[in-house]
């Protein structure tokens, strides 16, 4: 009995350490590949790299995302941990504050819990309104986007009285010269498109998060976008989207061709006329 449980532990252990491989042999050359740096603001992160000239350039680059995330090694402090749930105020008048899942990269303002929120931006605790039995709509946003939204809470006399500004629709907010001077924008596009690398290489990447698509700076709409040149880079990207190296034996045809064409050129000049 007591062999079949130690034979049991063992296979279960090869299990566990063969999973662990497996989900660290992400690359397509089944290497680990190597991690460098993904953010420096508002949070210190460090992110998984494939490429060869990436991980073989000397410098900037770590066996490991515990190396890299190391206090002392990409950051003086060690990585940080990105919040996964954001509490922003809602409305300085009344003193509230609301959940807010896009913001959660602003790096200002923002706060992991309702508490938290109420306390560092109040020094108290939040105000509760009643609310309203029919919504009204109030100032969502002002960057990265100028945004209205829906509110029970802000619709009320209380609040009213505290001098808050509402609207009784999303188009009499919108307006310009209702919320904003300018009326709303359009919000951010999610998913959007961020730098991915810098050097050797100088590449787009796709990001799909919500809160890093409304972090106000460096996204753009589309690789093509975030490609040209004076967008992302001063010269755009070294690889642009949709770009296509022609194949070795496309190559090979066209030097073929051409030689071909020389000698020819070269026979009939030696023969003359």
């Amino acid at each position: 009995m007591q062999k079949m449980t130690c034979v049991l532990a063992t296979f279960f252990l090869l299990l566990v350490s063969l999973g662990i491989a497996m989900s660290q042999q992400n690359c397509t050359d089944g290497t680990q590949g190597c991690f460098v740096v993904k953010d420096y603001w508002p949070v210190k992160t460090c992110e998984q790299a494939c490429e060869p000239e990436v991980c073989k350039r000397g410098w900037g680059a770590w066996v490991s995302q515990d190396v890299c995330c190391s206090p002392g090694v990409a950051f003086p402090e060690g990585c940080g941990k990105p919040l996964t749930t954001c509490w922003v105020v809602e409305n300085y008048a009344v003193k509230t504050c609301k959940k807010d899942e896009r913001r959660c990269l602003q790096g200002y303002g923002v706060w992991p819990s309702r508490d938290t929120c109420c306390y560092g931006a109040f020094k108290q605790n939040c105000t509760v309104l009643p609310e309203a039995t029919t919504p009204c709509f109030v100032v969502d946003t002002y960057f990265p986007a100028r945004l209205c939204t829906s509110s029970l809470t802000l619709c009320g006399p209380a609040a009213q009285q505290a001098g808050v500004q509402s609207w009784p629709s999303l188009e009499d907010c919108c307006s310009p010269g209702g919320a904003f001077q300018e009326g709303c924008s359009l919000p951010p596009p999610t998913p959007c498109w961020v730098v991915d690398s810098y050097d050797p290489i100088r590449s787009c990447r796709k990001e799909t998060g919500v809160a890093a698509c409304n972090r106000g700076w460096g996204v753009y709409a589309s690789e093509d976008v975030c490609c040209s040149p004076n967008v992302a880079f001063p010269d755009g990207c070294s690889v642009t989207p949709n770009m296509t190296l022609p194949s070795t034996s496309a190559t090979n045809s066209t030097a073929s061709v051409n030689m071909t064409q020389a000698t020819d050129s070269n026979v009939k000049s030696t023969q003359g006329p």
